[in-house]
C-alpha cells in the first residue's frame, strides 16, 4: 500500500498464482490478471456488466482514466482450496471470448483480441 500511495497508483496487486518463471522482477506497470488487489480509489466499482474479466476491465479503465495500475510479482497468495471458481462456466463457454471481444470493443486503444489464444486480450500500450 506504501508504494502504490508513493507512486499515486490507483490500482495494486499482486500476481495471481505461484509461477517462478513470471516473479522476476519487483514491480510492473500491467493489468493485474488476479482477484487479489487494492483499490486505492474508493469511487471504483467493478463493471457489473462483466461475469468474468472484470479485473481486466477494471484495470483498463483506470489506464484510459490516465492512472496507473502496479503489480508486485515477487508475490502472489498462496490457494487454499483448489476448486473451480464461481465463474468456471463462463470460462470454458462462450463468456470468455464474449467478454475479451467485449473489453477489445470497449478499449480499442489500449487492448486487442490475442491471435494465439483465443478468448484472450493483447495489451497494446
Amino acid at each position: 500500500m506504501k508504494v502504490a500511495e508513493y507512486t499515486k497508483a490507483t490500482l495494486f496487486g499482486l500476481y495471481p498464482v505461484q509461477n517462478t518463471f513470471y516473479m522476476n522482477t519487483k514491480v510492473v506497470r500491467n493489468i493485474l490478471i488476479g482477484t487479489c488487489f487494492g483499490i486505492m480509489d474508493t469511487s471504483l466499482r467493478f463493471d457489473r456488466r462483466f461475469r468474468i474479466k472484470e479485473d481486466y476491465e477494471l484495470c483498463l479503465r483506470v489506464m484510459q482514466r490516465g492512472g496507473l495500475s502496479i503489480r508486485f510479482n515477487q508475490f502472489s497468495p498462496i490457494a487454499q482450496h483448489k476448486t473451480a471458481g464461481g465463474c468456471m462456466d463462463d470460462w470454458k463457454t462462450v463468456g470468455n471470448g464474449k467478454y475479451a471481444f467485449l473489453l477489445s470493443e470497449m478499449y480499442p486503444k489500449l487492448c486487442k483480441p490475442n491471435e494465439k489464444r483465443k478468448g484472450e486480450i493483447r495489451f497494446i500500450g
